[in-house]
């Protein structure tokens, strides 16, 4: 998928509601958020209550997480390629097992790295948000229980 990556395209302090064109609005929005930028449609999709299909979009961390081929831990991601973006994700490491698997926890949040900056969608304050690396960590790490909150990337080619 070709896109420009800045501030409008990536909908900088908007609602998700104002991003869904189905106006889906689940608890976690940030795999939701993700999904439309991207426009992936990995695992479970928004607009589950309606029959149409265009538009539709990831809503789980951990299926967008399990579904791209190349994840790994931050620290070992790799350069992109044109045409290539690169997701960031964050959860206690006991949460991706041996084989990458990510399970179905609570406590995992994803963000799209542009530029030098994190844009994901923050559920506590209902918009989407820009962070530097260390304050998307940060944030989620005083947020999430246990002392092995970890970041991971994956590939979205």
């Amino acid at each position: 998928m070709t896109m420009t990556m800045d501030a409008k395209s990536l909908h900088l302090g908007k609602n998700i509601a104002a991003i869904c064109p189905h106006k889906y609005v689940g608890k976690n929005n940030c795999a939701h958020y993700v999904g439309h930028v991207l426009g992936l449609d990995l695992g479970t999709l928004c607009n589950l209550t309606t029959k149409k299909q265009a538009g539709r979009a990831s809503i789980r961390v951990n299926e967008v997480f399990n579904n791209l081929e190349r994840t790994g831990l931050w620290k070992d991601r790799p350069h992109v390629v044109k045409g290539e973006r690169l997701l960031i994700f964050v959860t206690s490491a006991k949460h991706v097992d041996e084989i990458g698997v990510m399970n179905d926890h609570p406590e995992k949040h994803v963000g799209l790295l542009a530029g030098d900056k994190i844009y994901n969608y923050s559920n506590a304050h209902h918009r989407v948000v820009a962070d530097t690396i260390k304050h998307f960590f940060d944030k989620c790490d005083s947020s999430y229980v246990g002392d092995d909150i970890t970041l991971y990337y994956g590939v979205v080619s």
